[in-house]
């Protein structure tokens, strides 16, 4: 068991189970959607990750090795687990490129509207 600072506990190998029988994808690459997307990547699962924005895309992909690159430097993993991890990134600029995802995570903006209008699209394109 592992303690996040707030002080719950959770337990990676949940993370990596969910993530080794599933196609993972995460709608979103602000804040939240990089954190989500690191996650399932260091669980070892490949996963794929969009956002409306393609310069959104791009920079959560820079950023999302960066992190896996510094925790390589402070030997908290592996060369080859981060490698591992960054060879699990799946940048996406189209929304039909999560057309073969068993788990769609949506991390966007706090606005309702836009929520309705992208799980619509998201149901179009993995249903």
């Amino acid at each position: 068991m592992r303690r996040r600072r707030s002080g719950t506990e959770y337990d990676h190998r949940t993370v990596v189970n969910v993530a080794n029988s599933q196609a993972i994808a995460v709608i979103g690459a602000g804040a939240m959607g990089r954190g989500i997307v690191q996650l399932f990547a260091q669980s070892g699962a490949p996963v794929k990750f969009y956002d409306a924005s393609a310069s959104a895309v791009s920079a959560a992909h820079a950023f999302v090795i960066d992190m896996l690159n510094k925790r390589v430097e402070k030997g908290r993993i592996s060369r080859a687990e981060g490698d591992q991890s960054i060879n699990n990134l799946i940048p996406c600029t189209r929304i039909n490129d999560i057309a073969d995802c068993d788990i769609v995570i949506e991390a966007v903006v706090e606005d309702l509207q836009i929520k309705q209008q992208l799980f619509a699209e998201i149901e179009s394109v993995v249903s």
